[in-house]
């Protein structure tokens, strides 16, 4: 290579200055970058906001550890915003050395996504100050103080942990003012005692959306240990998802969950585990969650029939959107097809979402298309049971027809 000569500098220099986002392949740094890097002493992308270190495929995780810290390192600016380490590879460990130069090197930082999250490596978090957005994944190592570093960042608003486990005779935090502005959390592959331990240290935040993905739990009704953690957002928390990981032989029962009842404004409520909700129960959780619009009920342990969608379309008078496992369709529980059924009133329903419906015949099916408007009028569409969906499309039509049909009676 020749050797560079200052109208090499100013060349490049002319379009440093406008780069913004810098997408870095980790495999290799290029020379003539680290060359020009070496002999100046100003930025290399001195505008620059926003670096994505990616990965391509399994070759990634051979990398070493110096030439991550190499890559990432020539681009840490004042001016940096965001800084997305999710291709680093989990073998790289030594790599949290230069981190602790973060909140010198990049004072505004407000994004940041990290992998592989070792623990030790927590220390600096709390002299982030601008931090807005935080993802970290590989939290099995935590200790109080991690706990602590984390909560200090008293501007993050989004938090995003993965693989949060927590000893079970861990003992509870001391409530403090520990997450003051958090508003969404995920929390992905953790265990009970994680899980609730971070929900008490956050527990005076404004928390609005909390996505528990892939629960361990060694017993199902360990489930009740989080949801208890929960009662502190009871008037902030609009958004909850809460999903177990593994194959359960167990079933949670309602009792297991009644710390939900408490969260009245609820408006997305998404439960993806074995449970044991019966047509008796719909009554109570319409009266404990009023302005939710949408609710998904999957792994239930009886499947459902029109009346448990009667008793969702009575006692749920928000609801925008169904999502339940499956239906059974019996002929007694469908009004005729030539009965005048009306709607007794009307429902903002918009999208039914049936995983499985049993097939029977099209004289069937239009019943229960007919039926289902009769108590969702609203109703646009039935997923993925395109002979249901296609049964309802074409009652509506019928009911277009009719409605056109009267107002030309009377203009008569």
């Amino acid at each position: 290579m020749q050797p560079l000569a200052p109208a090499d500098f100013k060349r490049f220099d002319t379009y440093a200055r406008r780069v913004q986002t810098l997408y870095l392949d980790m495999r290799e740094v290029p020379l003539g970058l680290s060359l020009i890097t070496q002999s100046r002493d100003a930025p290399l992308l001195p505008s620059l906001q926003a670096i994505h270190l990616y990965k391509k495929g399994w070759i990634t995780w051979n990398l070493c550890a110096e030439r991550v810290r190499a890559a990432a390192s020539l681009f840490l600016v004042p001016t940096l915003r965001s800084l997305d380490m999710s291709g680093t590879p989990r073998t790289a460990l030594p790599v949290t050395d230069f981190l602790v130069d973060l909140p010198r090197e990049c004072p505004h930082l407000e994004e940041l996504i990290y992998e592989p999250g070792i623990a030790s490596s927590l220390a600096f978090m709390g002299q982030l100050s601008q931090l807005r957005s935080l993802e970290i994944c590989g939290m099995c190592g935590l200790v109080d103080t991690d706990f602590e570093s984390l909560s200090r960042l008293r501007g993050l608003r989004s938090l995003t942990l993965y693989d949060l486990f927590a000893p079970q005779s861990s003992p509870s935090p001391p409530v403090t003012s520990s997450f003051s502005s958090l508003q969404y959390l995920t929390i992905a592959n953790g265990n009970a005692q994680g899980v609730s331990r971070l929900l008490q240290m956050a527990s005076t935040s404004p928390l609005q959306s909390l996505d528990i993905k892939w629960l361990k739990l060694s017993r199902l009704k360990d489930i009740s240990i989080p949801i208890s953690a929960l009662l502190p957002f009871a008037e902030s928390l609009v958004t909850l998802f809460i999903s177990v990981g593994g194959a359960q032989n167990e079933i949670v029962r309602v009792a297991d969950i009644r710390g939900l009842t408490k969260l009245h404004s609820l408006q997305t409520l998404y439960l993806f585990f074995p449970s044991n909700i019966q047509l008796g129960d719909i009554e109570a959780m319409g009266q404990a969650w009023p302005v939710l619009r949408n609710l998904l009920l999957r792994d239930m342990s009886m499947p459902c029939s029109f009346r448990h969608l009667a008793a969702f379309a009575a006692h749920f008078p928000s609801l925008r959107e169904l999502d339940i496992d499956s239906l059974v369709i019996d002929d007694g529980d469908l009004p005729s097809l030539n009965s005048d059924g009306r709607a007794a009133r009307s429902h903002p329903l918009l999208e039914l979402k049936l995983q499985f419906v049993t097939w029977v015949e099209r004289p069937v099916f239009d019943r229960l298309a007919k039926a289902i408007l009769s108590i969702f009028p609203g109703l646009l569409r039935v997923d993925p049971c395109m002979e249901l969906n296609s049964a309802v499309q074409r009652w509506k039509e019928v009911q277009r027809i009719r409605l056109l049909m009267k107002k030309g009676q009377q203009k008569a």
